[in-house]
This record gives structure tokens, sequence and C-alpha cells, in this order.
């Protein structure tokens, strides 16, 4: 099979070359693996690939024989339990059977029969021992390697209980170095929830962390000759199509916006490069693609990336998770730059007080809160409402009685922990706490009486 070899995606064979190596390399390894990316990095394109048998013949010749990728597309969970993960992985077990003999037969049978049973019964216990034999008779069919990719595994991660996470752990340890997960998320996990939680998950894929960073530039121009192709009718120039690759910086949906930006307004013309990037920089197809980026990072690669565009140089460890991403390069005599001149000049943007803006702000759809610009991400109910109350009183500190109430109005939607109402607040508070400690944002103090107050 030759490089440009399409997959039935429509994709070169060679897509994503050097990562889908590395990738591979840990697997067969039989090691399992997080792969983590910004928002629209293509993370799962990259999954859909590594689930093709041809992708695995490219790659592993007389070997890919004896593998089998079963892809699970985690955002069809309806809900958070043993018995709906289970029975997803079932049903894409079954798909990548059918996908991979070529006499099916009485193996697919047996598959469907059993997550059919799963489904049925609604157990937690019939789910897991059905899925064990699920794998046993898949192991059996000829495959020496079974992958799991859990694509979109972010909410998963966050909302599923530790047991229902940690269930994925006895199923590696009765076939290890046999079956090896990928997990595929916006953030690391250890940001995702605390890892404690979810122990026996996360040991297994978070030593082997690896980032999807932009495009290779052959995978670039792939992608904007197949997306003017469709839809032309005219190609674009090699010179063209080379600054749209510096522009987008090589990000997947930068450049996806970019192309978008160019069908619907003719006026945007890479023949007029200056003139063309100053309107991409405020057009309404990119700037949400800038936003889908600057939201899947942490708060101290915000800081880093604002520190780059005032010309300063973070330090080493601000810098390294900025690079494997891909969004900044360097470095050269004028130190490090952000790759894209477009999400460049958002970041930029970011830097500029906005007149009469409140140092809080709380968006409940997304379970988030800002302090001073810094994000705070996934706050459940409680979280949320006490940090919201505490931010109303400043400067002055809210009292524990206020807290205490505020709590048991949130635990109607959501309940973390047990014990008496203040001891519950208590662990509340110190949670949250730890959430403000890990973003650098050291400014809740919780007194010796209950009250508890902010210090910007």
């Amino acid at each position: 099979m030759t490089n440009d070899e399409l997959t039935r995606g429509n994709r070169p064979v060679s897509f994503r070359r050097e990562l889908i190596v590395r990738v591979l390399g840990v697997l067969m390894a039989g090691e399992s693996c997080s792969l983590v990316g910004v928002g629209s990095s293509g993370k799962s394109n990259v999954a859909r690939h590594l689930a093709r048998r041809e992708v695995l013949a490219y790659h592993l010749g007389e070997q890919s024989a004896g593998c089998l990728s079963v892809l699970v597309n985690c955002t069809h969970l309806a809900e958070y339990t043993l018995v709906a993960l289970h029975t997803l992985i079932l049903d894409a077990l079954s798909r990548a059977l059918n996908d991979a003999l070529p006499q099916p037969g009485e193996v697919i049978a047996g598959v469907v029969a059993l997550r059919d049973q799963a489904i049925e019964a609604a157990s937690a216990e019939r789910a897991r021992i059905n899925l064990q034999e699920a794998l046993v008779a898949s192991f059996r069919s000829g495959f020496e390697r079974i992958f799991i990719l859990l694509d979109d595994f972010d909410r998963v991660v966050q909302r599923a209980p530790p047991p229902v996470l940690n269930s994925l752990r006895p199923f590696r340890d009765d076939h290890k170095g046999k079956l090896m997960y990928v997990t595929f998320t916006r953030r690391e996990l250890a940001y995702l929830r605390d890892e404690a939680e979810f122990q026996e998950l996360y040991e297994l894929v978070a030593t082997n962390s690896i980032p999807v960073g932009p495009y290779s530039d052959d995978d670039a121009r792939a992608m904007v000759r197949q997306l003017s192709e469709q839809w032309g009718p005219s190609r674009l120039s090699p010179a063209m199509v080379e600054t749209l690759l510096k522009w987008s910086g090589n990000h997947p949906g930068l450049l996806r916006a970019i192309l978008t930006a160019m069908r619907r307004d003719p006026g945007i013309r890479p023949a007029a490069p200056d003139d063309a990037l100053a309107r991409l920089k405020s057009h309404h197809d990119v700037l949400p693609e800038c936003e889908h980026i600057w939201e899947s990072l942490e708060a101290e690669e915000h800081a880093a990336l604002m520190t780059i565009v005032r010309q300063g140089t973070p330090t080493n460890d601000e810098l390294k998770p900025l690079i494997a991403k891909g969004l900044i390069e360097g470095p050269s005599a004028d130190g490090y730059r952000i790759r894209s001149p477009l999400f460049a000049a958002f970041v930029k943007e970011q830097l500029q007080p906005r007149a009469g803006r409140s140092p809080f702000e709380f968006d409940p759809a997304r379970n988030e809160a800002r302090i001073n610009g810094h994000t705070i991400r996934d706050l459940d109910p409680v979280e949320l409402g006490l940090l919201r109350r505490i931010c109303e009183r400043y400067p002055q500190p809210a009292t524990r009685v206020e807290l205490l109430s505020d709590m048991q109005a949130g635990e109607t939607l959501s309940r973390r922990y047990g014990g008496s109402p203040d001891a519950r607040l208590s662990q509340y508070l110190m949670g949250l706490k730890r959430r403000l400690d890990l973003i650098k944002l050291d400014c809740l103090r919780i007194h010796a009486d209950g009250a508890c107050r902010l210090v910007l």
C-alpha cells in the first residue's frame, strides 16, 4: 500500500504518520496511552484513522492481521453507568469484528447476543461478564491484540462514578499485553478530575500521554486540496496553499475555518495577503475556532501565551505543553512566537481590558467561572454556588450559614460527599481551594469560624 493510497475515509493511509507511528509503538509494546489535543485538533479523525484495517496494514504489515482496533464513540453515552459503558464497548466490538473478519459468522452473532443480553438485563454484573466473554471470543477468533479507542472521553472522566472508570482496568489485567486502551481528550486527564478518584484507569493510560499537534505540511496540503476540490470550482495555486498553511499554523480547525471563510466571502483573497489576513482576524468563521482552542487550554497556558504576545519569555515548564501541542515555535532571534498569526491576534485581544467588566464571571451552562480572567472549569452545582456566594461577598467574607444554605441548595442537583452538613461543606471548600491553587490562583481563605473570603 503506497503513501498516497486513500482509505475508505478518503484520507491517505499515511495521514498523521508520525503520530500514528508513535501511538502504535506504545500499543504494540503492550501498553495503553492517552492522546490529548486542543479544540479542533482532529483527535476524532486520528481515532477513526487508527480504527481502519488498511491503516494498520500500512503501518504494521503482516502483524496487522492479529490486531483489532475498536472505535468507541463516547458521545453516544446517554448515561455514565457501568452498564452503559460496557454495552457501548460491546456494540463497538461487534462492529469492529464485522469489519475485520472475512467470515464473521458465529463470532459476530455471539458478541451481538452478549450485547443484547446485557442491554436487556440492565445489570452491571451481567454487562461486565458479557464484555469479558466477548473479549475472550474475539481473541479466540484469531486476534492477538485488541486496541480500545475511547474517543471524546472528556465527559466520561468528569461525570462517571469512579467505579465505572476503574472497571476498565480488570479487563486489561486479565489480558495483559493483549488488551490496550487509548483515550482521546481535549485536556490532560489530571485536569479533568482528581487522579486519586480513578487511579486504576489513570495510571494505566496517563503514563504515556501523547499530544495531538498540528498537521504536518503534507497532511495540511492534502486537506486544503481535498476541501478546495469539494468547494471549488477554482483551485488554489501552490503559493496560496503555503500562505494558508502559514496563517493557520497547520491547525486543522483553523485551516478549515479559513477555507470556509474564503468560500463564503470572495473578497478574502490570498493574492492580497495583508488585506485578507486583516479580514480573517475578525471573521465570524475564524473567531469561534480561536475561542475553541483558547477554551481547551489551562490557565497557566493562557498566561504563557499572553507573555509571548507581550514579547516576553515564559519558563521552560510553561513552554513545554504549548510546544507539544504545536501552538508555538522557536526559539529564534526574536524568542518564541505563536505559530498562527490569527490565533496570535486573538490572544493579543485577550490582553485588552473590557470597559465595565466584572472580575467575576459565571457560566452555569458550561459549569465555569472566571476570576480576573482565570477560568475555573468543570465545577459541579455545589462548587459553582459556593464560589458565586464568595465572589458576591467580596471583599467581605461569606458566612458559614450562607455557605451551608448554598451547599444544600446545590446538593438537590448533585451531591459529592457524605457525612454531616458541616463535614460536607468543609470538603467542598477544601476541594474548591485545591482547584484554585491548581491554576495558581491562591486567593481563597477559609477562616476558623467557617467563613470564607477571596483575597485578590
